[in-house]
């Protein structure tokens, strides 16, 4: 039987696939240039469409439906949830935005804890001094030699006085020898914990007084949260707090703080010739919330 010298052929290999966006590549390269300029205008045609399409479903939502963006979150109808959420208010900042949106006759209840110090020197002081007070007034102890000679008692004068305490968000009462006149709400307690519904989102580091002006509102719209507070919004805003500090503010109702803001600008100007001592201005109305220490946290609930 004679030998068979045919083979089955070898298949030729495939050819490697083109990727989509090259071949959509080579498509758009091939087009004459009448057919680019067709597709370019088609194309802007319907992104325009489209476009105005979205601006109207949006305009249609949040002026009919109840569609709501709130921090970065979309909402259509109520708002969201706020059972359980909590705010903290730092004793050293200005208005601070608790993220929390009300709308207009919305009702929350606030629940604070916490407690500030408006006088960190003050709490520093009396720190230092307790270990001191401890060995001196605990004579019969058996203290080594070593520790009397590391806390021996301060002299107490008036650079190391300490009689201003911690304060719950009720505050706390005292006089002032200079400042009285400046606070946020005078017939208040220092330290206060302070509540207000704020159309627009604001920064902690800015004039209180200013933000106030800004929004055609006053010191008076500020609601004390000393304890366990129900809270009306009387518009759509943010709930934003601040504690009951001096503030020294061109915007003030209050000439001391007028005249107290101007005197301190201008010790600053004198004193920015060194550079050691340059002071940003933008500070000033907040610099005696500067040394104070604390904060307290807030629980956030609808009123039932």
């Amino acid at each position: 039987m004679p030998e068979n010298n045919s083979s089955t052929p070898t298949p030729a290999p495939p050819e490697p696939s083109t990727s989509w966006w090259l071949a959509l590549l080579k498509t758009f390269l091939g087009l004459s240039s009448s057919e680019r300029r067709q597709l370019f205008e088609r194309t802007f045609v319907i992104s325009a469409a489209i476009f105005i399409v979205l601006v109207l479903a949006l305009y249609v939502g949040t002026r009919f439906l109840g569609l709501r963006i709130v921090g970065g979150q979309v909402f259509l109808g109520s708002a969201a949830s706020v059972a359980g959420a909590h705010a903290t208010v730092d004793a050293v900042g200005g208005f601070q935005n608790s993220h929390v949106w009300m709308k207009k006759g919305d009702r929350l209840v606030l629940e604070p804890e916490g407690r500030v110090h408006l006088a960190a020197d003050q709490a520093y002081n009396f720190a230092r001094a307790a270990k001191p007070l401890i060995l001196h007034y605990l004579p019969n102890h058996p203290w080594p030699e070593a520790m009397k000679r590391r806390y021996p008692m301060p002299k107490f004068d008036e650079t190391t006085v300490f009689y201003r305490g911690w304060a719950g968000p009720d505050g706390e009462s005292y006089e002032s020898d200079l400042l009285a006149d400046c606070k946020l709400r005078r017939d208040l307690n220092w330290g206060t914990l302070l509540a207000t519904v704020m159309p627009n989102a604001v920064s902690s580091s800015q004039d209180p007084l200013e933000i106030l002006s800004t929004n055609s509102m006053t010191v008076s719209e500020l609601v004390a949260v000393p304890g366990r507070t129900e809270l009306t919004a009387n518009r759509d805003g943010w709930l934003t707090f601040i504690i009951n500090d001096a503030v020294i503010s061109p915007y003030s109702q209050s000439k001391d703080s007028r005249d107290f803001y101007d005197a301190v600008r201008t010790g600053a100007e004198d004193l920015s010739q060194d550079s050691r001592y340059r002071v940003p201005l933008e500070t000033l109305p907040l610099v005696f919330y500067s040394d104070n220490l604390g904060a307290f946290r807030i629980t956030i609930t609808p009123s039932q």
